[in-house]
């Protein structure tokens, strides 16, 4: 029965370590879709940025 115990309470912190790895996934999955969503809304200022560099690069005003 001591036997039974024991292996009933390692169980228990198997479970207990999965519930909170689970919980660690789900919020860096939760940062992960807030981070996407700001990066899709600032596309277009991104792509404008980065055409302006290259402008300004071709044209020898901004160095690499």
């Amino acid at each position: 029965n001591n036997l039974r115990d024991v292996l009933a309470a390692q169980y228990e912190t198997q479970l207990s370590r999965q519930e909170l790895e689970i919980t660690q996934i789900e919020a860096r999955v939760n940062r992960l879709r807030t981070e996407l969503t700001r990066r899709k809304s600032a596309k277009e200022r991104v792509i404008d940025v980065q055409l302006g560099n290259i402008v300004l690069e071709a044209q020898g005003l901004l160095s690499k």
